[in-house]
């Protein structure tokens, strides 16, 4: 949490106005959370914190989930041949060996995050259902409608769509890991808006 705090400390200093930055009147920031709790979810963060943080962190979570355990078989999903994902994966050689590597990094360094003192306890880092991911923000499903939330399916769509509806194009060797980061940006995040509702 101190590292977290402390990078944010830099683009806030950067976004604040010359009149506040004079020496002869210092302006002093403090942070704090909600709560003084030994466990913080995104909950305890300002609105505009988990806007800044919570949510494109949450996005790379589904991507991150959804490259792991379910790329692979999406085999005749629309943007897994516009991407030539065959190509590529799996994901141990070739352009997207280093994406895959990040993101087993990710997931490393969420569960160191979840071992400390003060904990972070935002994501449920094991959980298989992307409705439950968010500890403190479940996507409610109702089992007498065909609304799911949010699933691998729906995040399907939205790769077909993201894919579909943009000039992303076939891409090459070179270029598929700006493909697939693009593709997988356009569908969380309209996912997120959609299902999550973050904001």
């Amino acid at each position: 949490m101190l590292e977290l705090i402390g990078a944010l400390a830099i683009p806030h200093f950067f976004a604040q106005p010359a009149s506040q930055l004079d020496r002869q009147n210092p302006v002093y920031h403090e942070f704090g959370l909600k709560d003084d709790a030994k466990s913080v979810d995104f909950s305890q963060f300002s609105t505009q914190l988990r806007l800044d943080v919570a949510e494109p962190l949450i996005r790379l979570h589904y991507f991150a989930r959804y490259f792991q355990h379910h790329l692979a078989e999406e085999k005749s999903a629309p943007f897994y041949s516009a991407g030539k994902l065959g190509d590529h994966l799996p994901a141990g050689t070739g352009p997207l060996k280093d994406l895959a590597e990040m993101l087993a990094e990710y997931q490393e360094w969420l569960r160191e995050l979840g071992n400390n003192d003060r904990r972070f306890a935002g994501i449920n880092l094991d959980q298989k259902e992307f409705n439950k991911m968010v500890a403190d923000k479940e996507i409610k499903v109702s089992a007498f409608s065909f609304n799911k939330g949010l699933t691998e399916s729906v995040l399907r769509v939205e790769l077909n769509n993201a894919v579909g509806k943009s000039t992303l194009g076939n891409p090459d060797a070179p270029r598929v890991l700006r493909w697939i980061v693009e593709a997988f940006d356009k569908a969380t995040t309209k996912a997120v808006k959609e299902k999550l509702q973050c904001n």
